[in-house]
């Protein structure tokens, strides 16, 4: 775990690179063509050996079986081109949809994105220069409050704090409370000892571990 914590992190270079590459979204490598071509080659290729196949299978039956299969040669080679068909029409439908031959909006989309992450890194830089400065501002101000505070506090006696106390809520809390008030928590009055006020609930991060 500790060899994993220290590897370097590229994330962020990769991302700058990206961001500083002047080459336009659309930009192919010039093997791309290449590749294509071989994909195609192959896949075809590939066809006209299960073609091959296929007709030498056929071949090499029996008399009786290629008797049997003459009525229905037809019917499977219509089937056969209607499925082929379908599959080329949905293939070309969908290359057809997805294509797209100008780029220049998402250069001019990309562009703009870029301008706009700019100038919310210069309001981000002014805003925390302003808010520094008003910080500063205000500690000054509360460290003068504070030392006026204490010169009175030390001039002044003190009063000792009146201890609020909560009293019982709901329908039983009550009654017991006037006969049996070792029952109910000392400081909130509820049945659960330690248990949070209605109004506030809390959160489980609030509880004493």
């Amino acid at each position: 775990m500790d060899q994993l914590v220290k590897l370097k992190n590229h994330v962020p270079e990769k991302q700058r690179f990206f961001q500083n590459d002047p080459r336009p979204v659309y930009f192919r490598s010039p093997r791309s063509n290449l590749y294509l071509s071989l994909w195609y080659t192959g896949l075809g290729v590939g066809l006209l050996g299960i073609t091959y196949g296929a007709t030498q299978l056929i071949k090499a039956l029996s008399p009786g079986l290629q008797r049997a299969r003459a009525p229905f040669r037809v019917r499977n080679a219509i089937t056969g081109l209607l499925v082929g068909t379908f599959a080329v029409s949905v293939w070309a439908y969908s290359i057809r949809a997805v294509k797209q031959d100008t780029f220049e909006d998402v250069d001019e989309e990309a562009k703009a994105m870029l301008s706009s992450r700019a100038q919310q890194q210069e309001q981000l830089s002014n805003g925390e220069t302003s808010t520094s400065a008003s910080n500063l501002k205000v500690h000054a101000t509360a460290a003068t409050a504070v030392a006026v505070e204490s010169s009175t506090k030390s001039s002044s006696p003190s009063l000792p704090n009146p201890r609020t106390t909560i009293g019982p809520a709901g329908v039983l809390a009550p009654l017991l409370d006037g006969r049996y008030p070792r029952f109910l928590d000392p400081e909130r009055r509820t049945f659960v000892w330690g248990a949070p006020p209605v109004d506030r609930i809390g959160r489980l991060s609030d509880r004493n571990v």
